[in-house]
C-alpha cells in the first residue's frame, strides 16, 4: 500500500493532498509529549484519518490522541540518544505492517520474528569487541562521518548519522547511496570515514560501486553487510551480518554503529547517556528549543 514518512511539522503545514477518511496516520513520539507530533495526530483526526500513536510511555499525551496507542514495552528510555527506542519502533512498524497484510506475509517470515531477540543478543556479543576497536581507531582522528545505505538502510543511515552528531559532536551526514554519489563524495578526505549499510540485494551493486570509488580517496570505509564476498575494496573493514536472519537483517544492521557511538563517547571521556550534560550552554539551548510543555 502507498506509504510515506513525513516530519510532524511538515505534515501539518504541508499535508498530503489525499489525507482523509481512507488514510491511516502513524504518529511517533518516544516521550509522547512532542507538541508537533500531538498537533499532527489532532490534525489527522480532524481530517477523518485513523490515527495510531507509537509512544514510549503510557502517560505521554500522544497516547490519548490517537484511535489506538502502541506502547514501547521497555518503557521510556531515559538516556539522551534514545538508541533502543529507535530499534523498538522499527520492529513495531514491521509487526504492524505484517499484521495488516497478514495474508501476504509468508509463514517462514513470521517464524523469524520470534528469533530476533536472541539474534540481537548474539549480534551485540559479536559486534561489541569490533565496536571497541573501531572507536579506538576513530576517536579524535576523524573529522567527519558519512553514512549511506539503500532502501530501509537509507533510513538507518540518517538515524545513525544523527546519533554520531548528538553524541560525538563530529559533523555526520546520512544519505541514500545514490544521493551520496551525487556530490557529497567530493567532500571526502583521508581523515573522513564512510559507513555503508547493506542488508538487501537491491541496491547492493551500487553500494559496491560507491565503495570502489570512495577507496580512491580514503581507506577508512566500514561496510556492514549480509554479503561480505560482494566485491568490497580489500582495504575496507567488512563486518558480516547473520545471513540466517534474512530478510530481517536490516533490523540488525544498526547494532554495530550504535555500539560504536557508545564507545566513541567513552573514548572522548564523556557520559554516553548524557553526552552533552557537561555543557551549560547546550542545556540552555535545549531548554530554548523545547519550552516547558512542548516535548
Amino acid at each position: 500500500m502507498p506509504a510515506k514518512a513525513i516530519d510532524s511539522l511538515e505534515f501539518t503545514g504541508f499535508p498530503p493532498p489525499n489525507l482523509g477518511e481512507k488514510s491511516c496516520v502513524i504518529t511517533i513520539s518516544h516521550s509522547g509529549n512532542s507538541i508537533t507530533t500531538i498537533h499532527a495526530a489532532r490534525f489527522a483526526r480532524s481530517r477523518g484519518a485513523y490515527v495510531i500513536s507509537m509512544v514510549g510511555r503510557p502517560d505521554g499525551r500522544l497516547a490519548k490522541e490517537g484511535d489506538v496507542a502502541i506502547l514501547d514495552p521497555g518503557g521510556r528510555e531515559l538516556n539522551g540518544p534514545k538508541m533502543r527506542s529507535y530499534i523498538v519502533t522499527c520492529f513495531q512498524g514491521l509487526l504492524l505492517s505484517s499484521l495488516i497484510g497478514s495474508k501476504h506475509t509468508p509463514e517462514s517470515l513470521k517464524a523469524l520474528y520470534g528469533t530476533l531477540p536472541q539474534a540481537y543478543r548474539q549480534s551485540i556479543e559479536k559486534m561489541e569487541p569490533i565496536a571497541k576497536e573501531i572507536a579506538k581507531d576513530w576517536a579524535k582522528t576523524v573529522d567527519c562521518y558519512f553514512v549511506a545505505g539503500s532502501g530501509p538502510e537509507a533510513g538507518h543511515a540518517y538515524e545513525l548519522a544523527l546519533k554520531l552528531l548528538e553524541t560525538v559532536f563530529v559533523p555526520s551526514m546520512g544519505f541514500d547511496i545514490e544521493e551520496l554519489t551525487h556530490g557529497p563524495l567530493y567532500a571526502l578526505t583521508p581523515q573522513r570515514v564512510v559507513i555503508l549499510l547493506q542488508s538487501d540485494a537491491r541496491g547492493k551493486a551500487r553500494l559496491v560501486e560507491a565503495a570502489y570509488a570512495i577507496n580512491a580517496v580514503t581507506d577508512r570505509i566500514l561496510v556492514i553487510t549480509e554479503d561480505p564476498q560482494a566485491g568490497w575494496p580489500g582495504s575496507a573493514r567488512v563486518v558480516p551480518l547473520d545471513v540466517a536472519q534474512q530478510p530481517l537483517n536490516y533490523l540488525l544492521s544498526p547494532v554495530l554503529m550504535q555500539l560504536v557511538c557508545y564507545y566513541l563517547v567513552l573514548e572522548y571521556g564523556t557520559n554516553p547517556d548524557r553526552s552533552n550534560a557537561h555543557s551549560p550552554a547546550l542545556q540552555e539551548m535545549s531548554s530554548r528549543s523545547f519550552p516547558p510543555g512542548t516535548h
